[in-house]
């Protein structure tokens, strides 16, 4: 089932009036850079399993699957992408705080990308790293206009789409990684492909986004970025903070109808 943190109300409310602020905005969306960390693993599963069970069956052995709790193996990666080009991919060894955030991606990356950039609006999300105060200070010196964020937002930037197209990539390769360092050398060069088109794409589907999620009665909505990937990506794809809502709907879709067929067969072969 798809899943992701409640929307409060102020959470929706903020949402909404986000969207309908920028709903005149045209040539304006072409000037952001999106920015955005994730994570992923030397194997492609996350180590879960998602299943259909009834109600307390939770606590049966039969639905029990002890596995290990340690953290997998894997690389976690910083990039942003505008209209027309795209950052660097940086490597994040270790944990991500405030300091490692000023001197080895916005000192190092962002402030010389976005130099060649006129009138641009650089976005990145709430993470605790990017809201520190140093960092805000950071951004002030160096004159650099923040996209104001909404909280519980990652739906709103195209770069999740961009996240899933970098998986459909890792996922043609027939084994998953077996080290970390060759799951960095994958990503870039999977980082590498990214056609600039699949980028503006997903610019070009920002309005349409923006409108559903001003018109979602709960503040959530499917994803309604364009998309060329496979909706199987899912299976494959360890991402830190979820998967495009449609490729899991669609999911569940024909696993409903797969069951309503069975019964419907089973029903049909005993009468």
């Amino acid at each position: 089932m798809s899943t992701r943190q409640p929307l409060a109300m102020q959470h929706r409310e903020r949402r909404r009036v986000w969207c309908a602020d920028r709903q005149s905005w045209i040539q304006e969306r072409h000037n952001v850079v999106f920015s955005d960390e994730s994570r992923f693993c030397v194997q492609y599963s996350d180590g879960y399993i998602r299943v259909w069970r009834f109600r307390r069956d939770r606590t049966l052995p039969s639905c029990i699957r002890y596995r290990h709790t340690d953290t997998a193996p894997g690389r976690i990666v910083w990039v942003a992408i505008g209209y027309k080009i795209r950052a660097s991919l940086v490597r994040i060894d270790g944990n991500l705080n405030a300091d490692r955030y000023i001197y080895d991606i916005l000192r190092s990356v962002v402030v010389p990308y976005l130099q060649g950039l006129p009138n641009t609006i650089f976005q990145q999300d709430n993470a605790k790293p990017h809201v520190a105060r140093r960092v805000r200070s950071f951004l002030d010196t160096q004159g650099i206009r923040l996209l104001p964020w909404p909280a519980r937002s990652p739906d709103l930037s195209p770069i999740e789409n961009i996240w899933s197209w970098v998986a459909e990539i890792l996922a043609r390769h027939p084994s998953p990684a077996n080290r970390v360092v060759e799951v960095w050398h994958r990503l870039k060069a999977a980082w590498n492909e990214l056609p600039v088109s699949v980028i503006q794409d997903q610019f070009d589907s920002i309005s349409k986004q923006e409108r559903a999620v001003s018109a979602a009665k709960d503040g959530n909505c499917f994803y309604l970025f364009r998309t060329h990937l496979n909706p199987q990506t899912a299976y494959k794809f360890n991402h830190l903070i979820f998967m495009p809502y449609c490729s899991r709907r669609i999911n569940i879709f024909f696993c409903v109808c797969f069951i309503h067929s069975v019964a419907f067969l089973m029903a049909s072969s005993v009468l």
